[in-house]
């Protein structure tokens, strides 16, 4: 049982080593430099505005009705784990 653990130790020194061995360093290209136009914004205190009231709703909607009253005060899901009704 000892010569084992022994071949075991021996084997997995032997595969930590040879990684250590193959020291590449890749150099990574440089980031391409872009350049930009800078431009100076005017003021917008001689710009027109406009302002209107109104009420703006979804266009899509659902009524939604439960079979028991009351507030949810826990969720013990997360998205995407399965469930199964029991």
């Amino acid at each position: 049982m000892n010569t084992v653990k022994t071949l075991a130790l021996c084997i997995a020194a032997s595969v930590t080593l040879q990684g250590c061995n193959q020291a590449q360093v890749l150099e990574q290209p440089a980031a391409k430099q872009t350049t930009l136009q800078v431009i100076k914004l005017n003021s917008l205190e001689n710009q027109s505005t406009r302002h209107f009231s109104g009420l703006v709703r979804a266009h899509d909607s659902a009524n939604l009705a439960f079979r028991v009253p009351g507030t949810l005060s826990e969720v013990l899901v997360q998205p995407g784990d399965n469930v199964k009704k029991r």
